[in-house]
Order: C-alpha cells, then sequence, then structure tokens
C-alpha cells in the first residue's frame, strides 16, 4: 500500500499546481534562513565560540569554571557539542520552516486531492477550531521539550551526539504533520479516534521515511508539499475504508 500511495502521490506532486506549490516552501525558508544568518547568526557564533575557548569576561568570575574549561578535553567535548548541535539544528531550521509554510497551504492541498480522487463532502471532515489546534500543538511542544532534555546528555557522547536529538524532533515532526493534514482530510470521529495514537504505526513508519529524507536540507526544503500530498492521500484512505 505504501507503493501505491507513494506512486499516486508523485503523479500528484509532478503536475503545474503542485510544482508550483512546492517552490513557495523552498523559496520562504531560504529567506528565512538567510536572515536569521545575516541579523543574529554571526553574533551568536562569536559569543558561543569566546565561551568555548574560555574567553568570555564573565568566566573571570568562576575561576574554577575557567580552569575547567582551559582543559584540552573540556574545551573538545563542548567544541564537538556546539558545532553537533550548531549543524543539526540548521538542518531541523531549514524543514520545519519549510514545514511551517506547507501548513498554510495544507488546506488548498487536501482539497485538490479530494476533488481529483476521494470526493468526500467537506462538511463531513472534521476542520478542527484554532484554539483546538493550538492547544495540540501546546501539548505536542511541551512532550518535544521533555524528550529533548531526556536526550541532552547524549550530547556529551562522540559517537552518538548527532543521534542525540533525532527522537525529539521525529516526535515534533510526525506530531506537527498529523495535526496539520488530519483535520482537513478526516471526519471528526476518525480524527478523535487516530489522534489517541497520531496517526498509528503505518502513519509514523512513513513519517520516518519523509524525515530521513529531510536531512538532506534540499529534499526538507522542497518536499514538504510532496509530504502533505502522500499523507492526505493516506489518511483520505482511512477515511473511505479503503485503507486499515
Amino acid at each position: 500500500m505504501f507503493v501505491d500511495i507513494l506512486r499516486l502521490s508523485l503523479k500528484d506532486l509532478f503536475t503545474p499546481k503542485f510544482i508550483a506549490l512546492s517552490i513557495l516552501p523552498l523559496v520562504f525558508s531560504a529567506l528565512i534562513i538567510a536572515a536569521i544568518a545575516m541579523f543574529g547568526g554571526r553574533e551568536l557564533y562569536e559569543a558561543l565560540n569566546a565561551a568555548v575557548s574560555g574567553e568570555a569576561g564573565a568566566l573571570a568570575e568562576y575561576p574554577m569554571v575557567a580552569k575547567i574549561l582551559s582543559l584540552g578535553i573540556a574545551k573538545w567535548l563542548i567544541g564537538a557539542i556546539f558545532y553537533a548541535v550548531g549543524a543539526y539544528l540548521v538542518v531541523m531550521l531549514s524543514v520545519f520552516c519549510a514545514l511551517a509554510v506547507a501548513g498554510f497551504l495544507t488546506p488548498t492541498i487536501a482539497r485538490e486531492i479530494n476533488r481529483r480522487h476521494y470526493r468526500v463532502e467537506e462538511s463531513q471532515l472534521a476542520n478542527i477550531s484554532l484554539a483546538r489546534q493550538t492547544a495540540l500543538m501546546g501539548q505536542i511542544l511541551l512532550k518535544f521539550i521533555l524528550i529533548a532534555l531526556i536526550c541532552v546528555p547524549i550530547l556529551a557522547v562522540p559517537a552518538l551526539n548527532f543521534l542525540a536529538l533525532h527522537p525529539a524532533f521525529f516526535y515534533l515532526y510526525y506530531s506537527l504533520l498529523f495535526i496539520d493534514v488530519a483535520p482537513n482530510a478526516l471526519s471528526r470521529h476518525k480524527f478523535e479516534l487516530y489522534l489517541l495514537d497520531y496517526g498509528g504505526y503505518k502513519f509514523k513508519a512513513a513519517a520516518l521515511c519523509f524525515y530521513l529524507l529531510c536531512l538532506v536540507p534540499i529534499f526538507g526544503l522542497f518536499l514538504q508539499v510532496f509530504f502533505v500530498i502522500y499523507f492526505s492521500h493516506f489518511l483520505f484512505l482511512r477515511e473511505t475504508s479503503r485503507l486499515t
């Protein structure tokens, strides 16, 4: 079934309307990241680099901390953590910027997929309120922070630090995708049912494949609309009981 939905989604993607929509997340995300890099990236980098080198003025008040940071192993560990986190956050920022832009396009995308393939009455769809969606996002963010805090100690392990935050960001990714797409493709009853486990293991397995693709920045920026198309098909098939 994954292959069938993938084939159908690719066929939809390579149409003029969806190609045009796919360019928007790429352009807006690139502009946002460029603005952040231009106005804040250099200052943040210099401040953190000074702290890593033990040259920040504030450390003069804490000679013990300054002495520890002057040790080669401490500098190496802090530097490794800083660069690993920095590189990872740049990739994740680009992905979630693109996902946010794609989120504004989701109703348009889902409506077009429904019109082409499913003909589900729009009055039957959940279309949850903004307040409910905001509350769900708040719960997701709190769980994301908790998972991230649990994973933080792994950043100090050189061989594993590049994996440390993936569980937290993957949770955030598939949860936001679900509450973005599902209200536009499921009835209220089925939305509440599938919300219990955020789409189930099949949804999460597909989301994991797409999350791994997102680690290649150009895919993460350009393919968010494709991911929305795929999950629109996935959830409409569940709504029409053609997929269990």
